[in-house]
């Protein structure tokens, strides 16, 4: 298995010195997350740490995940969180629920 971090290999590198690299996320950024009913807020986020798995042949990415919106890894706009969400599913198959974009706000508002 490799592991990634994405979108930077910078905040890999920091964080293996041991920085946190994690912007802060604020109610107008957009969060990639997937419904866990037993995550304590139903919704596990993705925090952009993941895992590609070749064992089988076609690689899988194990998507790293955080119980906690402000452990997610914030998209300043719609459009790149979903096109996060989309990569997730394509090479995630058979995992469950689907990965998707949501707009913080609309999480307060829950």
């Amino acid at each position: 298995m490799m592991n990634f971090s994405l979108p930077l290999l910078d905040r890999t590198l920091l964080r293996r010195a041991g920085f946190r690299a994690r912007a802060t996320v604020r109610d107008t950024d957009f969060v990639v997350a997937r419904v866990a009913d037993a995550a304590p807020s139903s919704w596990l986020f993705f925090d952009g740490e993941e895992t590609v798995d070749t064992s089988k042949g076609t690689p899988v990415i194990i998507p790293g995940a955080a119980f906690f919106v402000d452990e997610a890894w914030p998209f300043r706009d719609g459009a790149a969180a979903q096109a996060q969400a989309n990569r997730l599913n394509t090479f995630a198959p058979g995992r469950g629920d689907l990965w998707r974009a949501l707009a913080v706000r609309t999480l307060a508002e829950v």
